[in-house]
């Protein structure tokens, strides 16, 4: 049985290293970082980075544990958490300058379009899933989901999201989420499609 909980600060090395291995080939990281050996050792740093600084303090961020094992993240921002304050912007920026060096323009231009194509009204907003490699097809994205929704849906809220591949829609669609919009992250960059989803009645 998978257990779905709430991460803490001190689960954040953990849930870096599940995302890191989980968003390896990401087309969207690939877009960040088009050399995979250069992606593939900075991506534990960025999601410590990005979890420690934003997504934990918006209380959303779950674990998917199975026995003493954790096997799955999911980073959420719950309404009117999705801009990121500027005292943790600030805080964060020294190690994200780091982590990108000469791609951070264009990390900052993706970061640019993602906003423009985000809904106005307030939303949920799924920033990562992932699970490890040996978890994979055993549940535990479907479990991180069906918590999370069935709490937005007894608040009566909507979520967002950006599924980064073509093949991944279906199975957001099974959730309730429906195809918002197609866009590119750049002039030639990934496409990827927003998805939102209106509460649904239980």
């Amino acid at each position: 049985p998978i257990e779905v909980k709430a991460a803490t600060h001190r689960d954040i090395p953990a849930c870096a290293q599940i995302l890191g291995e989980a968003f390896a080939d990401d087309p969207v990281m690939a877009e960040l970082w088009p050399d995979p050996q250069r992606r593939h050792a900075v991506l534990v740093g960025y999601f410590d980075v990005s979890i420690r600084h934003h997504h934990i303090h918006g209380g959303g961020v779950q674990l998917a544990v199975e026995g003493d094992r954790a096997v799955g993240v999911s980073d959420w921002d719950p309404p009117g958490h999705y801009v990121q304050p500027l005292a943790r912007t600030v805080r964060a920026a020294p190690s994200l300058a780091w982590l990108f060096r000469d791609r951070l323009r264009h990390a900052l231009r993706v970061r640019q379009t993602l906003d423009r194509h985000a809904p106005r009204e307030p939303f949920w907003y799924l920033a990562h899933i992932g699970t490890t490699v040996d978890a994979r097809g055993a549940g535990a994205a479907v479990a991180m989901l069906a918590h999370r929704l069935a709490e937005i849906d007894a608040a009566g809220q909507s979520a967002y999201l950006v599924c980064t591949r073509a093949e991944t829609v279906p199975f957001y669609e099974r959730f309730g989420f429906h195809m918002r919009e197609e866009f590119r992250l750049s002039d030639r960059g990934a496409t990827v499609f927003g998805m939102d989803r209106a509460p649904q009645r239980t």
